[in-house]
């Protein structure tokens, strides 16, 4: 195995699967259209908020045996490499469909470094896209300017990474499982020695068709959302039951091995970049084969009354003029993204129902995105403005005000996350414990 290329590798994905592919001793190049950031990894600068990035990136400097480096030139970069990852982005349009535009763009690119020699190369998109987007109009971009063929004169695969912000490096190297979807023996032979290099743990390698590739990528979080919905509605149906415990209840569901713990448990809807967003391009995948969809649809639907039972039981207690803090903005602990955070979908729809409230927000790595939603400094600060506090993730410091004054105030724990025996002088509410 020689050289590989990411195209798209300054980003928050593509940049920490570089490094961590450049530790495993493959030669490893960059290419992105972002000067700015190429120039930051030229000069030392560049800063990955992942876990370990920064970390292995100084090793592999300090290295001989390792090589990482970045460039402008994606033609030279792809004319360098053996497999050429696509990790650009792919806005959601809005039917929920994935857009291409940048896909192609790195196409055009790379197509025109395939026509340059004739070298034979593997073109492994991993950028989330549509099912038929591959061998459709990637290929046809990647074969019009190339003036060659796919799966014949260059490898073309599907190989969607299934990976989690805030442990992007332990899922890379560690993956539960790998996807090449193929056509060519050649092309999954090379992807095959690929993952081999890189991969800990001898994970389970599943090599289908590029078409079955695309919709298990969309298909596996689909069912994860669909789990997690089901779990907080049994969840809300226990907060309405006197004497039911939904923590009790999941765990006992989630014993049997045909359910599985993971994800089953109390909490808000999921958000994140991409949960919400491949709930709805399923939606639009079966439309545009003609299909109605009925569980997606059913799940946003949920989720969308979830936040706004939230938010009413939020408001419930709150006086006229009260202040409401909510502990979280990020989507999940550990990560500095606030895309798709439930916690502004809450206040959205508090601020909706009671535009007398003053909302404020507190959290370690993410800042609030509605203009109405104040943000308060420190958690002290947030504790010590707020009439109610609610829960919304999970960020260990959150502890700390078990042991704060609460006097006279409400907390909703969305998660379940404090222990109530350490709150004092408080109603502690436990959303799926009925009372």
């Amino acid at each position: 195995m020689n050289t590989i290329c990411y195209v798209g590798g300054c980003g928050r994905l593509g940049y920490p699967m570089a490094v961590w592919t450049a530790c495993e001793g493959l030669p490893t190049i960059i290419a992105d259209a972002n000067a700015s950031a190429v120039q930051q990894f030229q000069s030392d600068t560049f800063y990955s908020p992942e876990p370990d990035v920064d970390r292995l990136a100084r090793a592999i400097r300090d290295d001989p045996h390792r090589s990482l480096e970045a460039t402008t030139d994606t033609l030279l970069a792809v004319q360098r490499s053996d497999i050429v990852f696509v990790l650009v982005q792919t806005p959601s349009l809005p039917d929920g469909s994935f857009s291409l535009k940048h896909v192609l763009g790195a196409c055009r690119d790379i197509g025109r470094a395939l026509a340059l020699d004739s070298e034979y190369r593997v073109v492994a998109i991993a950028s989330t896209v549509m099912p038929g987007h591959v061998d459709g109009p990637i290929r046809d971009c990647l074969e019009t300017i190339s003036g060659k063929i796919a799966h014949r004169d260059f490898g073309l695969v599907y190989c969607p990474e299934f990976i989690r912000q805030g442990s992007i490096v332990h899922d890379f190297s560690s993956p539960n499982l790998i996807l090449i979807g193929h056509e060519d023996e050649r092309e999954v032979a090379m992807m095959r020695r690929y993952y081999e290099s890189i991969a800990l743990g001898n994970p389970a390698i599943y090599e289908i068709t590029i078409e079955s590739a695309e919709i298990a990528k969309i298909g596996l979080n689909t069912a994860i959302v669909t789990k997690i919905a089901r779990a907080n509605e049994l969840a809300l149906l226990c907060h309405h039951t006197p004497g039911a415990n939904a923590a009790q209840v999941l765990r006992a569901i989630g014993s049997d091995p045909r359910i599985g713990q993971a994800y089953f448990r109390p909490g808000p809807p999921p958000g994140g970049p991409c949960f919400p967003r491949d709930n709805l391009a399923m939606l639009a995948a079966m439309e545009r084969r003609g299909l109605t969809d009925h569980i997606s649809s059913a799940v946003i639907a949920f989720e969308q009354y979830q936040i706004e039972h939230l938010a009413m039981l939020a408001t419930r207690f709150a006086d006229t003029n009260a202040s409401i803090g909510l502990l979280g903005v990020a989507y999940k602990p550990g990560v500095n993204l606030s895309v798709g955070s439930t916690s502004m979908l809450l206040a959205r729809a508090m601020f909706s129902r009671r535009p007398d409230l003053h909302i404020l927000a507190y959290d370690p790595g993410a800042m609030p995105t509605e203009e109405y939603v104040e943000y308060a400094a420190t958690l002290e600060e947030l504790v010590e403005a707020s009439d109610v506090l609610v829960l919304m993730t999970g960020w260990e410091e959150f502890k700390q005000i078990e042991g704060m004054p609460l006097a006279g105030k409400t907390i909703l724990d969305v998660w379940g996350f404090l222990d109530e025996s350490k709150l004092h002088g408080c109603e502690y509410i436990r959303f799926g414990e009925g009372k």
